[in-house]
């Protein structure tokens, strides 16, 4: 039992977060800030040091009373706690698993059961 969990282990793989965001461009997305605002709208761009820019923004205050519609918002990494995308975001990232661990487990199980 312990190899076939091992097994199923080795198959389960997180996207990397760079790659989520390459590919959550032009969708939309909520992004929380460290201050505790919150900008809604489609991302635009974002950098390797997780600069973003997201276009159509609605910015909502931190303590949720006071709304703003801007075209055109930038980010900065540092600032940002979370960022919420869309779920087809994380589908088309699944990385596929390293073909030697699974073979390392198909091994292993066979040299139990002998």
């Amino acid at each position: 039992v312990t190899v076939s969990v091992l097994y199923w282990c080795c198959r389960i793989t997180m996207p990397f977060p760079s790659d989520v965001l390459r590919k959550s461009r032009r969708k939309p997305v909520a992004v929380e800030l460290k201050s505790g605002a919150t900008y809604n709208g489609v991302l635009a761009s974002s950098d390797r040091w997780m600069n973003l820019t997201v276009v159509d923004a609605i910015i909502t205050s931190p303590d949720g009373t006071r709304f703003w519609k801007v075209p055109t918002v930038c980010v900065r990494g540092s600032a940002v706690r979370c960022v919420r995308v869309v779920t087809e975001a994380l589908k088309e990232n699944e990385r596929p698993a390293s073909s030697s661990a699974p073979a390392r487990a198909k091994k292993a199980h066979r040299k139990e059961a002998k």
